[in-house]
């Protein structure tokens, strides 16, 4: 772990700088009264560090005090250390071995928010929603992210034991996954289902995925396509750039994609086709289900509302937040909410997140179901 002293509050107080300066005077006044508490956080830690009765880590403890402010924001504000960060990085690369799950830890609890296309989670079932409580025995409640990744992934080919908790299940469910190379890949199926209906099997929104659906689409229309299947089913997002280029290529120009709204001006855009349309009048049918979240649901949300799209399936996540991420000198990095995005009809799909609920897709569906 790296030593505190004064370099994690400095990069907090650079934030603080750089917000004031794009925000104007009244930020800065923030700023300022968050500075001077702030240099009371520093003292508590340098007295804890030096007189405690036991030796502590402050880092650590630092760590854990910026975790507790955003306990208090929504779930996805998330801080993560120098050494989580670099490891998310390795995961966004996938180039490392693991059980093949994407997941969020809510209120301390590793929740899989989808078993990966071809992975060995989803080959022995593992679905959304599953709460793993147990690896090898112990306790995963309260880990980092840092902790999940240091149990969970290793070698291909070694096999780990975990315990699960299914929403509506009684029984622990035990799960022995042999860990295997992990790759995202951002389509898995581009096929005709029949002389006319092509599909598209699209499981994120990685960079360059609005590229490699063009080359999908043209390689189908050759082979005959006059109707399209676009399935983001347990497609948890990605990048909204690749989800804004996609629903280009559907929409006639001129057209609201989405909308984000704010507390600041900067957060505060409409984003809206071009003329660069390449399939306008392409029948299509989205299929989406309780894992398809944040930029799917930006893709399906604009396509229904201009009903260029016919959505089939599940209810979907109901994530509409969006997160700035905020880079620190000690390696460390904020991923903060700063708006919330509307579809053209001005619809928020975001969900209620209050409880244990909110990743559950089976009380998703309860709750949407009551609406």
């Amino acid at each position: 772990m790296r030593k505190l002293s004064r370099i994690s509050l400095a990069a907090v107080l650079v934030l603080l700088t750089i917000s004031a300066a794009a925000y104007g005077p009244h930020i800065a006044t923030a700023a300022g009264q968050i500075y001077s508490r702030l240099q009371v956080l520093e003292d508590i830690m340098e007295i804890i560090d030096r007189h405690y009765v036991d030796d502590v880590d402050v880092d650590e403890l630092f760590d854990n005090a910026t975790r507790g402010v955003l306990e208090n924001l929504d779930p996805h504000s998330n801080y993560f250390s120098a050494e989580e960060y670099a490891a998310l990085q390795e995961q966004y690369r996938g180039d490392y071995a693991g059980i093949g799950v994407s997941f969020e830890m809510f209120n301390g609890v590793l929740t899989v928010l989808d078993a990966l296309e071809g992975g060995p989670s989803q080959a022995l079932g593992l679905r959304p929603g599953d709460k793993i409580v147990e690896v090898e025995g112990q306790s995963a409640i309260g880990w980092t992210v840092e902790e999940v990744y240091d149990h969970v992934r290793g070698p291909a080919g070694t096999r780990v034991n975990v315990t699960v908790i299914r929403p509506g299940v009684e029984e622990l469910l035990q799960y022995t996954i042999t860990r295997s190379n992990v790759e995202i890949a951002a389509i898995s199926i581009v096929a005709m289902l029949n002389e006319e209906v092509g599909y598209i099997r699209l499981n994120t929104f990685s960079q360059k995925t609005a590229d490699q659906v063009e080359k999908a689409l043209q390689d189908l229309q050759v082979r005959g396509m006059k109707r399209l299947v676009l399935d983001l089913r347990g497609n948890g997002g990605g990048l909204m750039s690749q989800a804004l280029q996609l629903t280009d290529k559907f929409l006639d120009g001129g057209k609201v994609i989405v909308e984000t709204r704010g507390r600041t001006a900067v957060a505060n855009t409409s984003e809206q086709t071009t003329d660069r349309d390449t399939h306008p009048e392409l029948p299509m049918i989205v299929l989406v289900n309780r894992g398809s979240a944040s930029a799917s649901e930006i893709v399906s949300g604009a396509l229904q509302d201009w009903d260029r799209a016919l959505i089939v399936g599940e209810t979907t996540f109901g994530k509409a937040l969006v997160q700035n991420q905020f880079r620190f000198r000690d390696g460390s990095a904020l991923f903060l909410t700063i708006a919330r995005y509307y579809t053209p009809s001005g619809r928020l799909i975001q969900r209620e997140y209050l409880g244990d609920e909110y990743l559950e897709p089976v009380a998703v569906d309860d709750r949407r179901s009551e609406d």
